[in-house]
């Protein structure tokens, strides 16, 4: 990644906190792209092999398994430095692929504490 090129943060198109989008725009050095949960939809599957940062669910039932982290997302994202999960917990990441790759998995672990 050049000086001059943004980090490009990527999430799906489920309800989040609307801070989020805001604190991510607000960053001059980062990107965010919203994109499509559709399992089917190819956009999103280019726009992630694209991406630096890819936010994802933690919530299994939520998230269309296409788009769970593993191997094979793994391997179809070759820019991918940091998947970042919200919620408690890594059901939709698996942490050892990820850590095999080098890419950092982090969690958002409380942020839906006051809505619980």
């Amino acid at each position: 990644m050049t000086t001059l090129s943004k980090a490009r943060v990527s999430r799906l198109d489920l309800w989040i906190n609307p801070i989020f989008d805001e604190l991510i725009s607000s960053q001059s050095q980062l990107s965010l792209q919203v994109l499509s949960r559709n399992p089917d939809d190819s956009a999103t599957s280019d726009a992630l092999a694209e991406t630096h940062a890819y936010h994802v669910s933690a919530a299994k039932d939520e998230l269309p398994k296409r788009w769970f982290v593993n191997a094979e997302l793994i391997q179809n994202c070759p820019k991918l430095l940091c998947v970042s999960a919200g919620g408690a917990g890594y059901d939709t990441v698996d942490v050892q692929a990820c850590t095999g790759a080098g890419i950092a998995v982090v969690n958002q672990a409380g942020a839906n504490a006051n809505s619980v």
